[in-house]
């Protein structure tokens, strides 16, 4: 292969890890990786790791038979009823 220089470029298809731009070979350890300027606080660590753990809000739906807020796809504890079918016997 010839460059628009007429130079031979020696291994530029044959290893990975040659760099064309350096014109060198370089190794594994010395690839070039993002490096944190600043070691990370506690706290800020803490608050990152906390929105996994966040508690969400109960969610309720309306027993279309009496109308009273239950837990979406349970029994509704004041009638008894699921999906339009008495599942528990409600003694009066």
């Amino acid at each position: 292969m010839r460059s628009a220089l007429g130079a031979r470029r020696k291994g530029a298809g044959q290893n990975p890890f040659f760099c064309v731009r350096e014109r060198k070979f370089r190794n594994e350890r010395s690839c070039k990786v993002a490096v944190p300027k600043r070691k990370t606080s506690k706290g800020r660590r803490d608050k990152r790791r906390a929105n996994h753990m966040k508690v969400k809000g109960v969610s309720l739906s309306v027993c279309p038979q009496c109308k009273q807020p239950k837990y979406p796809h349970r029994v509704c504890v004041n009638c008894g009823f699921y999906k339009g079918r008495e599942i528990i016997k409600q003694e009066l």
